[in-house]
């Protein structure tokens, strides 16, 4: 299958997770599914580890809303954080989650 997404260069690192530079040079539908990714991979770790209790924050914080919705808070926490973007990027998302979520 054809598709015009260009994958976003790799840098050179040890670690083989998405930095938070990668992720901005992403096109939405790359952080789309990148965010949905965490989203899914956090909700099966809550729910493999038995943390009930930190799953409902997430799953109460997030109901209803869209895929855009939730980019656009991981996107904007990434990219107002220049001194943040060697970070992995999972790890940028899970902040901005937690921080988004608190307010």
């Amino acid at each position: 299958m054809k598709t015009d997404m260009k994958e976003p260069e790799r840098t050179t690192t040890a670690s083989a997770f998405i930095r938070g530079e990668e992720y901005r040079k992403m096109n939405e539908t790359q952080k789309g599914t990148y965010v949905m990714g965490v989203i899914d991979g956090l909700m099966l770790a809550f729910a493999l580890t038995k943390q009930k209790s930190e799953q409902r924050w997430l799953e109460e914080s997030t109901e209803g809303m869209r895929v855009d919705q939730l980019t656009a808070v991981v996107t904007n926490y990434i990219t107002t954080k220049p001194d943040q973007w060697h970070v992995n990027a999972n790890a940028l998302a899970y902040d901005a989650l937690v921080r988004w979520s608190n307010k």
